[in-house]
């Protein structure tokens, strides 16, 4: 099973870090001379501490996220013998259940999680089948079916609590592994084909549960601690949806379906706020940087990115002359500009605050014309590698709110077909029986799009461009349900 490590800054691979090193200090600092005050402006986080004076942040953000959190409502619990090998091999996941407080699960999954898909599957996917239609698909489902039970259940709890865990005691945070996501995409994704496989043999009641497991399972992953595991769970949630969608405009759901899985959607938990990651987990990175750098040297703190990069020789940097609480001031400031665009009301409002970190990062970039400049402080060069285009990310967590409601209101548009024999002529009339006001576009704040066509309908958001396509077409980035009854 292929290990993936954390990814600060939503992709910090794409963002530079291929090509990033740093020559040896003149006067790296001693462990027992302080360099930095340990503060909220400065460290962030106050602890906890290690030996040499900096912020374990790995454990500060095990410690903030483990909150409130049982191995009775911990889904990630379940998760985990899901995804992996049972006995687990000694390692990575060993030291996962010991920090979860558990003994490593000795029985069941013997069978290991297919990396690759089998044929048929795209289409397994995508519309409700029968085993004679894709017997690959129903062969590679059959051994998965203890797996998949397993996330079933885990779905039902409401709180997701993945520890991180370092190989060795001295790996920095950025190097912290998630071997769990590869297992976890390949078995979203085989429980959604099996999904479609009941909706197909007309089990509308299981069809139902597994449906309404991925999307609570993605939301519940949003409350791991990085960026790219937010998205991850984004995407599962999306999974979810798509089926629930394909069985509401298809005619496949009888009305006490349909309520069932309003109901559920609803009751699911809450989505963790994109904006979250960077008050803690993805700020950590760079605030580890700097301290490591001010005690030991930025050639030693350089050496956790020596995987990711080549060699490149930039201009040493004085220790012990380097004002290293302002520069952990100056990483904070970005990361809470970060925090705060997404804090915004509006989707509009997100992007205007985005667009203005963006802008000053450019000013920054240019001035000192790249991140290989001898001019430029360390601290900016990592701001300039590592702070990311934030503009992609809470556009997929828009577009994760907008699919929710377009969801809910092919689920109501259904109930309506089957009580009036006909859609509505108009949104607005969903309402107060299944919303308390029509259906909005959170791309726009304004409603969403909507026609009826013969039997059937079109309901589409306009996506983040904010327009239709033209003479009402669809756009490339428009999301959009249809109805063709």
């Amino acid at each position: 099973m292929r290990a993936t490590t954390v990814v600060v800054g939503c992709l910090v691979v794409v963002l530079g870090l291929t090509h990033f090193s740093w020559a040896d200090d003149p006067k790296p600092a001693a462990a027992d001379q302080p360099r930095f005050k340990i503060a909220k402006e400065t460290t962030y986080v106050t602890g906890p501490v290690r030996p040499d004076g900096t912020i374990d942040y790995v454990e500060a953000i095990n410690e903030r996220l483990s909150k409130g959190v049982t191995k009775e409502n911990n889904a990630a619990i379940l998760m985990l013998e899901a995804v992996t090998d049972i006995p687990a091999p000694a390692g990575h996941y060993e030291r996962v259940w010991q920090k979860l407080g558990l003994p490593v699960p000795q029985t069941a999954n013997n069978v290991p999680v297919p990396q690759a898909d089998p044929p048929g599957m795209d289409d397994a996917l995508k519309h409700p089948w029968v085993a004679e239609k894709h017997p690959e698909v129903a062969h590679y489902l059959e051994p998965l079916e203890g797996r998949l039970n397993l996330m079933v259940e885990a779905s039902q709890r409401d709180h997701y609590y993945m520890p991180l865990v370092r190989e060795h005691d001295t790996d920095p945070l950025v190097s912290v592994l998630l071997p769990h996501l590869s297992s976890q995409r390949h078995l979203v994704n085989a429980l959604k084909a099996r999904a479609m496989l009941r909706l197909g043999d007309e089990d509308i009641d299981a069809f139902c549960r597994d449906a309404v497991a991925i999307v609570r399972l993605g939301r519940l992953m949003t409350h791991a601690p990085t960026l790219i595991e937010n998205l991850v769970g984004a995407a599962c949630e999306a999974n979810g949806l798509d089926a629930i969608n394909t069985a509401a405009t298809g005619g496949w759901l009888p009305e006490a379906q349909i309520d069932h899985l309003l109901k559920e959607l609803r009751a699911a938990p809450a989505p963790r706020q994109f904006y979250d990651v960077f008050e803690g987990g993805e700020r950590g990175f760079l605030l580890e940087f700097l301290q490591t750098a001010a005690v030991h040297g930025v050639a030693e703190a350089q050496k956790a990115l020596e995987p990711m990069r080549d060699k490149t020789i930039l201009p040493p940097v004085d220790s012990a002359a380097k004002d290293w609480n302002a520069a952990m001031v100056k990483a904070n400031g970005w990361y809470d500009r970060l925090a705060d665009a997404g804090k915004q009301p509006t989707h509009a409002a997100r992007m205007k605050a985005t667009n203005a970190v963006l802008h000053d990062l450019d000013a920054l970039k240019s001035k000192y014309a790249g991140w290989k400049s001898a001019f430029a402080p360390v601290e900016d060069r990592l701001i300039i590698l590592v702070v990311p285009s934030m503009e992609r990310a809470y556009t997929v967590e828009t577009r994760a709110a907008v699919q929710r409601e377009l969801t809910e209101t092919a689920l109501a548009l259904a109930a309506f077909h089957i009580k009036m024999g006909e859609y509505p002529p108009e949104l607005r009339l969903l309402a107060p029986a299944y919303f308390k006001s029509e259906p909005i576009d959170g791309f726009t704040d304004k409603p969403l799009t909507y026609r009826t066509e013969g039997k059937g309908y079109t309901l589409m958001s306009v996506g983040p461009d904010g327009q239709v396509g033209k003479q009402g077409a669809k756009a490339a980035d428009d999301l959009t349900i249809e109805a063709m009854q």
